[in-house]
């Protein structure tokens, strides 16, 4: 998971990667509406969720370097 803060538009934006599409959908439908409760205290309105295809990425190929070392 990684997070992105602009505190000076008070905007933040958290990114995760998952395996398979069936593993985020079962985050989102039992564990995304707990996290929604943890943070009422300190968001405004409700988040914006999309869902996006990976298109390409180097961190495999990173990891693959590292075990083959």
């Amino acid at each position: 998971m990684l997070s992105f803060i602009a505190p000076e538009r008070n905007e933040a934006v958290t990114i995760s990667l998952w395996n398979k599409k069936e593993d985020a959908e079962t985050y989102n439908q039992k564990t995304y509406p707990d996290i929604l409760r943890a943070l009422a205290r300190v968001i405004e309105g409700t988040p914006h969720v999309e869902t996006f295809e990976v298109s390409n990425s180097t961190s495999h190929q990173i990891a693959a370097s590292a075990v083959g070392s």
